[in-house]
């Protein structure tokens, strides 16, 4: 794998007019927290770790970080699951979920879980992420949010989610001719 991926130094970032960070998934995941850590990844799967990499490189630099989740919520085996739906619910609430070949019960993860995403507690959780940062800022960082999978279950509220983010992409395909985009003015500098 280093053959393919040599390691640079963060300053290589320098060269390039725009640098795309794509992190672990799951803010309920992240092996930080508190709550339910026997249910965790051993990453950091927030901002913390790519904002940090941001803030000692750059200097006045305009940052979009975009969250990304599917409009309903999805866990693999044991451990707290908010909103959770089973048997016949998944197919009263979730019409467009079919079977995934790639998320089958295994001995590994266990089986998937589905659940109906709660607009508000996703802002709480994005903006306890951004609080979590406790590196002086010396950038400008505008959130968005992506969701996907609108094409399984439409019942999200893009507006307040553009009230909350400035710019939400919805996704409802596989391609990128399949997002639309609402925006707003959403843009902060910490520090």
């Amino acid at each position: 794998m280093l053959h393919l991926c040599p390691l640079r130094p963060e300053s290589f970032l320098k060269h390039f007019h725009t640098v795309i960070f794509e992190n672990a998934q799951g803010l309920l995941l992240d092996g930080n927290m508190e709550k339910g850590r026997e249910f965790t990844t051993p990453s950091t799967t927030g901002m913390g770790k790519v904002f940090q990499t941001v803030e000692s490189v750059f200097e006045g630099a305009d940052a979009e970080v975009c969250y990304i989740t599917r409009s309903y919520l999805t866990r693999h085996g044991d451990g707290p699951m908010e909103h959770e739906i089973r048997g016949s619910q998944i197919r009263n609430l979730l019409p467009g979920v079919g079977a995934d070949a790639t998320n089958v019960g295994n001995s590994f993860q266990g089986s998937l879980r589905y659940g109906m995403m709660d607009a508000d507690l996703l802002i709480k959780r994005i903006e306890n992420d951004y609080a979590n940062s406790s590196v002086p800022c010396r950038n400008f960082y505008r959130s968005s949010l992506m969701v996907t999978h609108l094409n399984e279950y439409a019942g999200v509220d893009p507006d307040l989610l553009a009230d909350r983010f400035g710019t939400v992409y919805l996704s409802d395909g596989r391609t990128g001719q399949d997002v639309m985009t609402y925006s707003g003015q959403a843009r902060k500098q910490c520090g």
